[in-house]
Parts: structure tokens; C-alpha cells; sequence
């Protein structure tokens, strides 16, 4: 049921974007300054937010839906089981179309009783306001939406498929290891002779010298390798403690688990530790010039 809204010449029109205000404030306060201050400043209280013109103004905006857009991607992607940033596919990738489809993972979480209904929560939310949910806890309860979601759509077999049949259309202009890979696969498989491809042909000096430069399929073993050692030698710069965190976490299982397993007051320890451990991570491929 949409937000009704009474115009200024007296006619009931619906909130544009109305839809989308119980998830507004199911984002955490870090992501929302992010994106300037009118976003940041809208009135926690709902009543207020919908009924003040200048607020209602931004609701009603395409930056308020950008919002939506781009930050249910930044919380989905991390947990759909794609290799590498977000920002190398392109819009026709069915992951990446997944992850900026606000509509979608706002009826999953409506559904789920995890954010309530724009209209009820307009006219229960009056006076008081709504507080502002931490990171951690939206970081958690994502982890666990997004795995079930995708199961439950079947959406890990259209990835799987999107990455059996990938084409060029598929990456943004953006490097990474995922795109190399893929061309190495096109245009080996699309040349007559499978070792040497269009791509590595080179002339040198003269028309009547040419010079094939044959692809050396030891130096992916050499860069993958190079990969696994990296990845060895953060490991081991982690502590005990990081390390069965870390495994227990691989392996599924539930964070408020862990925390009692670890000895943790609550899990916000666990996910603050695993948070840590995913930064040292990224900032020690950075070191290394590895991408991920």
C-alpha cells in the first residue's frame, strides 16, 4: 500500500519513492553521510520526513533513489559469491543487476519482518525517532539474508551460467584478474591455433620479418602461484585467535556461535574482528599489487 500524500492544490497523490522510506532507515549512519548532507539530514522521525516539504522534496528525488540503488549493492554484493570488486562487471552481469535492484531486497527484508511497512511505520513513528542501526549489525544481518535470498531464487545457478557463457559485454573497462582471464579463454579457444591468439601477434622492424610471440602458459601458473603465497604469507601474520575466527567463519557458521565458542560477550565482537581481518586483507593485496 503506498504513502498518500495530500498536494498542494488538495489532490492525494502517491509518495514517489515512498516505497523504499523503511529501508532508508535500515542503512547505517556511515553509508548515509556518504551521500552528502540533504540525505544524511532527513528527519528520523517518519511523520516528519514525509509531511516537511524540503524533506519530502529529497525522498521524492533521483538522489534518493540512487541511494537505494547503489547502497543495496555495496551491502548485498560482498555476500553473493562473486570474485572480485562489483565495479569490473558491467550492468549486463546478472550478479551486478541483482545487487542494484533495490525493489527486490526490500520486499525480501518487508517479507522477512526485518524492516517495516512504510505506511504503518509512518503512522506509528509520530513523534519519536527512529535510531540509527551500526554497521556490524547491518553487515549481519545482510550475511544472512543475501546467502538465503540467492538459494532461494536459484540464483547461484544463473551466476554459475553467466560465468560458463561470459563475453565482453560482461566487464566494465576496469583491469582485474577476472577480465585477463576471460580473454586469455576467448581468444585461445577462438584462434585456429589454440597456443597463439590475434592479441599476441606482434610485427617487429620490418614487412618482411614477423615475429609471433607465443603465450607462455607457465607465466598463469607463475602469477597464480605468486596469488597463493601472498595469500600464505598474510595468513601467517595472523594471530591463533584471527585464524579459527576466520575458519569457524568459512565454514558457516553463525557469528553469535563463534562469540561463544571465542568467549565473546556478544557477536559484535566477532564481526568487528572479522571486519579487521577482511581489511588487513585487502590492504596487504594492495601492498602486493594483487587484485581481488
Amino acid at each position: 500500500m503506498p504513502i498518500l500524500i495530500k498536494r498542494p492544490k488538495g489532490e492525494n497523490t502517491t509518495l514517489i519513492n515512498g516505497e523504499y522510506l523503511s529501508a532508508y532507515y535500515f542503512f547505517p549512519k556511515e553509508l548515509l553521510e556518504k551521500c552528502g548532507r540533504e540525505i544524511a539530514e532527513i528527519p528520523r522521525v517518519p511523520m516528519r520526513a514525509v509531511y516537511e516539504k524540503q524533506s519530502r522534496e529529497v525522498i521524492e528525488s533521483d538522489l534518493f533513489l540512487l541511494l537505494m540503488i547503489d547502497g543495496f549493492s555495496h551491502l548485498t554484493w560482498p555476500y553473493m559469491g562473486m570474485r572480485g570488486k562489483k565495479e569490473i562487471y558491467s550492468g549486463y552481469d546478472p550478479a551486478w543487476q541483482l545487487s542494484h535492484s533495490p525493489g527486490f531486497w526490500v520486499q525480501e527484508l518487508l517479507d522477512r519482518s526485518i524492516i517495516p511497512d512504510p505506511v504503518t511505520m509512518v503512522k506509528t513513528w509520530q513523534d519519536d525517532k527512529i535510531g540509527y542501526m551500526s554497521w556490524e549489525e547491518v553487515s549481519e544481518i545482510m550475511s544472512e539474508v543475501v546467502p538465503a535470498v540467492m538459494k532461494k531464487h536459484n540464483m547461484y545457478a544463473v551466476i554459475e551460467t553467466a560465468k560458463g557463457f561470459r563475453c565482453f559485454e560482461d566487464f566494465d573497462y576496469r583491469d582485474s584478474n577476472q577480465k585477463r582471464d576471460f580473454y586469455r579463454k576467448w581468444y585461445h579457444t577462438r584462434t585456429r591455433h589454440p597456443i597463439v591468439s590475434i592479441e599476441e601477434a606482434q610485427t617487429y622492424g620490418s614487412d618482411d620479418f614477423i615475429s609471433y610471440e607465443i603465450h607462455d602458459e607457465s607465466q598463469d601458473f607463475e602469477n597464480d602461484l605468486c596469488e597463493k603465497i601472498v595469500i600464505e604469507q598474510f595468513k601467517s601474520k595472523l594471530t591463533q585467535k584471527d585464524m579459527d575466527i576466520l575458519t569457524m567463519r568459512m565454514e558457516g557458521m553463525p557469528y553469535e556461535e563463534i562469540a561463544d565458542k571465542m568467549g565473546y560477550k556478544n557477536h559484535s565482537g566477532v564481526i568487528k574482528r572479522v571486519k579487521r581481518i577482511a581489511e588487513g586483507y585487502l590492504d596487504f593485496c594492495d601492498r602486493h599489487d594483487i587484485n581481488y
